[in-house]
C-alpha cells in the first residue's frame, strides 16, 4: 500500500481534525472495545434479550439487559455495550436515569443521550403525579423513588422543598438552593415565606449528598430542627428532612432526629 493510502486510511481513522470520535465511539478504546468489534454477536445478544422478555416479560431481565433493550432503537446493536458502559460509569440504573445530558454525553451518543433524558422526564412526571394525587405520607415507596430520580445523579449539592396541602398532597416541587458538593445553605425563613406564598400547610425538605455521605451531619439536624419549630409557630408542618446518598434515601425522622 502507497504512502497516500496510509495516510488516507488513517485519517478515516481518525475521523474530523484527527481527534476520536465522541459517545460510544469512545468505548472502542476501552474495556467495551470488543464488543463493539463484533456487531454480529450483540445484534443476536439483543435478540435473545428481546425474545426473553416476550416469553417472561421485562421483569425476567436485569437493569443491563433492560436498559440495552430500551436503548436499542437509538443505538443499534450497539446498545447492549453502551449499557454496561452506562452502568459502570454512573453506578447503578437509576444514577444512569438521572444524569444530565452532560454528563450523559460523555458515555452516550446524542440520540441515546436524549432518549434516556425522555424516559426521566416521562418516570419523573408519572411520579409527581401520584404525589399530586394521593397523600405523600402514604406513599413511601413512590416519595423515595421520585426524590432519586430528581436528585440522584446531581453533582452539586442541591436543598428542595415539597410543599403540601391540607390533605398531604404535592403543591409543588422548588429547588431553594443549590451548593458545592458537600454543602448547601438552609434558611428557615426563606422556606416557610414560601410555603406561606403558595398556602402550603406543609413540606418535606429533600437533599442530595454527591460526595455520598450518608449521615447527616450536626449542623444539618440543628437546621432543620429550627425548620420544625418555626414552621410550627405558623402551622406549618415540617414532616421531615429526606437525604439522597450514595442510592438511598434516609429520612431524619426515621431516624428519630426530628
Amino acid at each position: 500500500m502507497g504512502r497516500g493510502a496510509g495516510q488516507q486510511d488513517g485519517r478515516r481513522r481518525k475521523g474530523s481534525g484527527g481527534r476520536p470520535r465522541r459517545g460510544v465511539g469512545n468505548l472502542k478504546e476501552g474495556a467495551m472495545g470488543a464488543a463493539y468489534r463484533n456487531p454480529l454477536r450483540e445484534g443476536e445478544a439483543l435478540a435473545d434479550i428481546r425474545r426473553r422478555a416476550q416469553a417472561a416479560g421485562p421483569e425476567a431481565l436485569d437493569a443491563r439487559e433492560c436498559l440495552a433493550l430500551a436503548l436499542r432503537r437509538a443505538t443499534g446493536v450497539q446498545a447492549g455495550p453502551l449499557a454496561a458502559a452506562l452502568l459502570q460509569r454512573f453506578g447503578s440504573l437509576p444514577e444512569a436515569l438521572g444524569a444530565p445530558p452532560s454528563r450523559l454525553a460523555e458515555v452516550a451518543p446524542a440520540p441515546a443521550a436524549l432518549e434516556i433524558a425522555v424516559w426521566r422526564e416521562l418516570f419523573r412526571k408519572s411520579h409527581e403525579a401520584e404525589l399530586r394525587a394521593r397523600p405523600v405520607l402514604s406513599s413511601g415507596a413512590v416519595l423515595q423513588d421520585y426524590v432519586r430520580a430528581v436528585l440522584a445523579a446531581e453533582t452539586r449539592q442541591q436543598c428542595r422543598a415539597l410543599f403540601l396541602d391540607a390533605r398531604n398532597r404535592l403543591v409543588r416541587d422548588e429547588r431553594l438552593t443549590c451548593g458545592s458538593v458537600d454543602h448547601a445553605p438552609v434558611y428557615p425563613r426563606e422556606i416557610l415565606r414560601r410555603a406561606l406564598e403558595l398556602d402550603a400547610a406543609a413540606l418535606i425538605l429533600v437533599q442530595n449528598r454527591p460526595a455520598g455521605q450518608v449521615e447527616p451531619t450536626s449542623e444539618m439536624v440543628a437546621d432543620t430542627r429550627s425548620l420544625v419549630d418555626a414552621g410550627a409557630v405558623l402551622r406549618i408542618a415540617v414532616h421531615d428532612h429526606l437525604l439522597v446518598a450514595d442510592g438511598r434515601v434516609v429520612s431524619l425522622r426515621a431516624r428519630g432526629l426530628l
